[in-house]
C-alpha cells in the first residue's frame, strides 16, 4: 500500500513537473495546499492547538496570497500557470 501511494505520488509530481515546473509555482502550490489543508483543521475551539492552527494558517495563506499576486503578474502571457494559480481563489476567499 506505501508503495503504491509513493507512485502516487511521484506520477502526480511528474504531471506538475511537465507543466507547471517554475519553482516559484510549485512553491506556490505547496503553500497554498498548506493553506487550504489547515482551514480544515479549525475546529472553534479555543485551545492551545487551534491557536497554533490558526496561527499556521494565516501564515502560509497570506505567503500563498502574496505570491499568487506576484506570479499573475510574472507569468500573465502563459495561460496554463494564471489558470492553475485562479484556480485557488475559492481557497483564499477571492471573488472575481
Amino acid at each position: 500500500m506505501k508503495n503504491l501511494l509513493t507512485i502516487l505520488v511521484m506520477l502526480s509530481s511528474n504531471l506538475y513537473a511537465g507543466n507547471l515546473s517554475n519553482k516559484d509555482v510549485k512553491n506556490f502550490i505547496d503553500n497554498a495546499e498548506t493553506c487550504e489543508h489547515l482551514s480544515g483543521e479549525i475546529s472553534g475551539d479555543n485551545d492551545a492547538r487551534q491557536r497554533e492552527v490558526i496561527r499556521d494558517l494565516n501564515k502560509y495563506c497570506n505567503r500563498a496570497m502574496k505570491q499568487q499576486k506576484r506570479l499573475l503578474i510574472k507569468y500573465k502571457a502563459n495561460p496554463e500557470v494564471v489558470a492553475e494559480l485562479k484556480k485557488w481563489n475559492e481557497v483564499f476567499g477571492i471573488v472575481e
